[in-house]
């Protein structure tokens, strides 16, 4: 996948995760239901249902919700992006 290509899907993601209610239907254009996460958040299952229940639990934790990108790293020859993100809200439970 290309540079720019890779940009769109995690600026994607993030404006995904920064909406509510959680969309499941707009994840499935992101993400596939087969994704394996290497490293899971604790608590939570390593797929497509598990990221769901974290973005969820997310925006119910803090109220008004929002990530913001500091810092985007690509590398195209392994189609990864790493974000340096920025989270806002005011933590409610």
């Amino acid at each position: 996948m290309n540079r720019d290509k890779l940009a769109q899907v995690a600026t994607k993601y993030v404006n995904w995760i920064n909406t509510t209610p959680i969309d499941r239907e707009i994840y499935t254009q992101i993400a596939s239901k087969e994704i394996v996460v290497p490293i899971p958040y604790p608590g939570s299952t390593p797929n497509f249902e598990g990221l769901l229940a974290i973005a969820a639990a997310a925006h119910a934790a803090a109220e008004g919700f929002h990530m913001s990108i500091k810092t985007m790293i690509i590398d195209e020859e392994q189609s990864t992006v790493a974000l340096l993100i920025n989270v806002t809200g005011k933590h409610v439970g």
